[in-house]
């Protein structure tokens, strides 16, 4: 058990750890400090640069940045370690924001990538 959550695939914490405090293993899972890290890289790196652009221009590098930052944070979410660490660090985030907004549609895609994965129709009997 961790400092704040009960366990890897916790949906919640037990109690929200403080805001802008740097976490540790004895507070989180390493799940969840690798998640911040990479959820930080990706607004950072690729969401910030195309919001903060003042003339409504955005760059096709810029474009291709936060693609392939949101692919690669849509293709983490499906693992169930991550997939969690997500859903508990979105649970602090500010619900009406872009960035939560934006990750919480990339949640709900793996998740369906999850249900099509696991579940695949039995010899093409099924229509997609």
């Amino acid at each position: 058990m961790y400092r704040y959550v009960s366990s890897p695939q916790a949906s919640k914490y037990i109690v929200p750890p403080p805001q802008h405090l740097e976490l540790s293993s004895v507070d989180v899972p390493a799940s969840e400090l690798e998640m911040r890290e990479i959820l930080n890289n990706w607004f950072a790196d690729g969401l910030a640069p195309i919001i903060q652009s003042e003339d409504d221009y955005i760059s096709s590098s810029e474009q291709v940045r936060f693609e392939k930052l949101s692919r690669t944070v849509g293709m983490l979410l499906r693992n169930k370690d991550y997939y969690f660490a997500a859903k508990r660090i979105l649970s602090v985030w500010e619900p009406d924001c872009l960035e939560t907004v934006y990750i919480n549609y990339l949640i709900l895609r793996s998740e369906r990538a999850g249900r099509d994965y696991e579940a695949p129709c039995p010899a093409r009997t099924c229509e997609k």
